[in-house]
């Protein structure tokens, strides 16, 4: 019976969607003579319906007798309503309430809703004898119609039915009237339906409603009603109960919740707290902080959320007692309530409170201050990041990861120097290599400085961050380190991976040096700075200087990859005559195909040499595959 029941209301509803989107159809408006015209002729069903969305829009009392007469036919009825639902004309009613009883089906159902959408009072004796309709289609809207009229006698109709064949849908309409009478300002009303409601044995969802509405009609009795809820065994109930706490207001109300706390069973406290946390009420704040003391870990999180939103700077220091162990539900809570709290005197009093906690609680308040961006994060971390407890010094680093500036830079490097494994050492260098990107050569000097002080380890993290300075200055130090061969290997590498063209030349000098231990580093970084370069001319001179000093056919396949990027000319003429190279003319084949698909688009000409070339490789590669996709490509381009 519910599935039929949902799938009358569905229908309902999809008439309605597809008249809604009628109206949004883009198209000229005929004038309201000519929609008239249309609906009493023979026209079809399309152009009735487009002269119905029209007179939605610009009927007036002249167009009701033509929609009238539409009420009763089973294709058009739900259009008629449409157009007739917005008419403030006291004919649009009286037509509507004439068919009414005329109808059935589908059609009366319309007629139905419609009537209670335009709030007829009139028709709500004609729709109090449908809801006892054997079709249920009929007796749920005529149900749904009433409760949205929501007159005195209109709920009157409602509760003499509640028991009949319309069942649930009644106690939604009264819900529904309820509701309208509390807009309106009529709460005893109100009240009346949903005590009646809440004490039948409808469904649940009905009984929720009720109770909500009955807060709301009687705001002064709620907190009594809200905290027998919170006190009672239904779950879903108490949960309602901690929204209605949330939703509504008053000081009044607050203490009572707040005094009522304590002595709840551990079921109902975790969502007043909820909903006191939510409602906003500074009064329920010392109820809420002592429920972090609680032995029930859900009641306690419900706190902690509640004190994020409720409490003052001076509790900063009881939720971060939350934080450490780490990695649990409450340390996750206590560090989001922290982080929420407003106010630059919440970051004072948490950093006041750093001395007298524990390791892993300090830890935890690093990193909310380093969350909150509060200036009291640098301070300590660069204090903490020589601590003895190592949770304590990653917080500090992770703090300087966010924050550091140029100042902060000599506690980096001295991280790096005393850090006690890998883990910290990668973590420090982190740090640095942040701080080098952002800033540059502000921080140069610091790191060159210290290159020349700290360990051999040391030195060569201090060397990679030079590629993050990138800098034409950072680049000159780098090259000087070419020369010491304890740093060369290093310096070779950095310069391999260096971000601008600047560092070509040199890595050319490398290339040519012959040096077989900094040969295919140094040349792997020449073709990648050339892949990156966006002037043609430029990348093609690099290319053909690459191809010429590739010491190994696998540094050949490396330029070859990079021609097949350069949509040119010069490009192709370069790589055909590496198709007869059989070291070489996979990787030359492979970038002719993708040459040739870019060049084939340039003009008629570029796409007849394309075909050209493209047959060339068919001709000459020995790959069965490569030979596949250049005739997929011929034939796209043919």
């Amino acid at each position: 019976m519910k599935i039929k029941r949902i799938g009358l209301l569905f229908a309902l509803a999809l008439m309605v969607f597809q008249a809604h989107a009628e109206e949004r159809v883009a198209a000229p408006l005929p004038t309201e003579e000519e929609a008239i015209a249309t609906l009493q002729s023979d026209a079809g069903w399309e152009a009735k319906h487009m002269a119905c969305r029209a007179l939605r829009q610009i009927g007036s009392a002249k167009a009701v007798p033509a929609l009238a007469a539409l009420l009763l036919d089973d294709t058009l009825s739900h259009m008629a309503c449409f157009a007739l639902e917005p008419m403030a004309f006291p004919e649009a009613g009286a037509a509507l309430r004439a068919a009414l009883p005329e109808a059935s089906g589908a059609a009366q159902a319309g007629i139905a809703a419609t009537l209670g959408a335009r709030q007829d009072t009139a028709s709500v004796d004609a729709l109090a004898g449908l809801v006892a309709a054997s079709d249920p289609m009929v007796a749920h809207a005529a149900a749904g119609a009433l409760g949205r009229i929501a007159s005195d006698a209109a709920i009157e109709s409602l509760l003499n039915a509640r028991g009949g064949s319309a069942g649930i849908a009644i106690d939604e309409a009264l819900l529904a009237a309820a509701q309208r009478r509390i807009a309106a300002g009529d709460h005893a009303v109100a009240a009346e339906i949903s005590a009646a409601l809440l004490v039948s044995d409808g469904p649940v969802h009905v009984r929720l409603g009720a109770f909500r509405l009955h807060a709301f009609a009687q705001p002064d009795a709620a907190p009594t009603q809200m905290i027998a809820a919170l006190a009672g065994d239904q779950p879903a109930f108490r949960d309602m109960a901690g929204q209605i706490v949330a939703e509504t207001t008053g000081t009044a109300a607050t203490r009572a919740y707040a005094k009522a706390l304590a002595d709840l069973p551990v079921a109902g406290q975790a969502p007043l707290l909820r909903g006191l946390g939510d409602r906003g009420d500074a009064a329920a704040r010392k109820a809420v902080l002592a429920m972090l003391e609680s032995p029930d870990a859900t009641v306690q999180l419900a706190a902690l959320h509640a004190a994020g939103k409720l409490g003052k700077p001076s509790d900063v220091g009881t939720i971060a007692a939350f934080l450490d162990p780490p990695d649990t539900a409450e340390a996750s809570a206590a560090a989001a309530a922290l982080r929420g709290m407003p106010g630059g005197s919440a970051d004072a009093e948490l950093a006041a409170a750093f001395a007298q906690v524990s390791p892993g609680v300090q830890a935890g308040i690093l990193s909310v201050l380093t969350d909150r961006m509060a200036p009291e994060a640098v301070t300590l971390a660069v204090a903490q990041a020589s601590a003895a407890a190592v949770e304590v010094r990653h917080a500090a680093l992770n703090a300087l990861l966010q924050l550091a500036g140029p100042a902060e830079m000599p506690v980096v490097i001295a991280a790096l120097q005393s850090a006690e494994d890998n883990a910290e050492r990668a973590l420090a260098a982190k740090v640095l290599n942040t701080v080098a990107g952002h800033h540059k050569d502000a921080v140069l000097p610091l790191i060159l400085d210290a290159e020349a002080q700290a360990s051999d380890e040391v030195q060569g993290i201090l060397l990679r961050a030079l590629g993050y300075v990138g800098t034409p200055a950072a680049l000159d130090a780098v090259v000087a380190r070419l020369d010491d061969a304890e740093a060369r290997g290093e310096a070779v590498k950095v310069l391999a991976g260096w971000s601008t063209r600047d560092a070509a030349p040199e890595l050319l000098t490398l290339v040519k040096s012959g040096d077989a231990d900094v040969q295919d580093a140094a040349f792997e970084g020449y073709v990648r700075l050339a892949r990156g370069v966006q002037e043609i001319p430029v990348k093609e001179e690099m290319l053909d200087t690459a191809m010429a000093l590739a010491p190994r056919k696998e540094m050949k396949w490396k330029v070859l990859s990079v021609w097949a990027t350069v949509a040119t000319g010069k490009s192709m003429s370069t790589l055909l005559p590496y198709l007869d190279d059989p070291e070489v003319e996979r990787e030359a084949a492979t970038a002719v195909i993708e040459v040739a698909r870019q060049i084939a688009t340039h003009s008629d000409e570029a796409r007849n040499w394309a075909r050209e070339c493209l047959q060339a490789v068919i001709d000459k590669t020995s790959s069965e595959s490569i030979r596949g996709r250049a005739g997929a490509q011929l034939e796209k381009i043919s």
